[in-house]
């Protein structure tokens, strides 16, 4: 699966693989990582400057980690929304 990742050409798609593969490699996701998903998730729900501008921040803040990458899918989402409108 994690050869796919790239390959899918869809953010969502890309996340929702991630995160399956985070939930089934090595046991289940520890309460920080949870923790982090929710917020990810209220985050992009809210969708406001604010928001937007805290996932824009945790994205950058280490490229890779499944939490930033959870928050620049969550914010590519938001502009995508946007820009449909």
């Amino acid at each position: 699966m994690k050869e796919r990742l790239g390959a899918t050409g869809s953010s969502e798609i890309e996340e929702r693989l991630k995160a399956f593969i985070a939930r089934h490699a090595g046991g289940s996701a520890s309460p920080w990582v949870l923790r982090g998903t929710r917020a990810v998730a209220v985050l992009e729900a809210i969708g406001s400057s604010d928001a937007r501008k805290v996932l824009a921040r945790l994205a950058g803040y280490r490229p890779g980690d499944l939490l930033c990458v959870d928050a620049a899918s969550a914010l590519a989402r938001l502009e995508k929304r946007s820009n449909a409108k």
